[in-house]
């Protein structure tokens, strides 16, 4: 089935440009595959992160409230080959990267519950009970609770609740 999801998405992104697609071990290769869409670029935010880690640097733009969503995909780079990639997006559709930007983005985007889960995944399991921590206690005392107010619903209706 990863083999079918893999030739799919190889086709869907060399329709888009480029001359090929570098896969790797990708968890979310079947989710992209079926739900993936192409992602506007006429506005690109490039934020420096450590290199070699856009998931986690995704992760800590929407944790640091730099962007509203995370989204997870491909990105067609330089030399027209895709790549394995993780971004953040604002409200308003900027991507905003922690790489130089890619010429083209494909993807899923992930809000509330979903971007829980993906920084779960992608932060040691210290980092991700401080993460749960931090959105209660945030909540609690923040004076501008609708940026958090999602992702406390989501978190509710799921029955999650922090790790102490």
């Amino acid at each position: 089935m990863i083999t079918s999801a893999r030739v799919r998405l190889r086709r869907t992104l060399l329709r888009i440009g480029g001359v090929g697609a570098d896969f790797i071990d990708d968890p979310c290769l079947q989710v992209i595959a079926g739900d993936g869409v192409p992602f506007a670029t006429t506005e690109l935010r490039v934020i420096r992160g450590k290199p070699n880690e856009c998931h986690r640097n995704a992760v800590l733009l929407w944790l640091n409230g730099k962007c509203a969503a995370i989204a997870t995909g491909y990105y067609l780079g330089p030399d027209d080959v895709w790549r394995q990639h993780s971004w953040g997006m604002t409200n308003a559709g900027t991507i905003v990267d922690t790489h130089s930007g890619g010429r083209q983005y494909f993807g899923v985007p992930m809000k509330s519950l979903d971007a829980v889960k993906f920084a779960e995944d992608r932060c040691a399991p210290k980092s991700a009970c401080r993460f749960r921590r931090w959105v209660w206690d945030s909540y609690s005392v923040n004076a501008d609770r609708r940026r958090l107010q999602p992702l406390v619903e989501a978190l509710l209706s799921a029955d999650v609740t922090p790790n102490k």
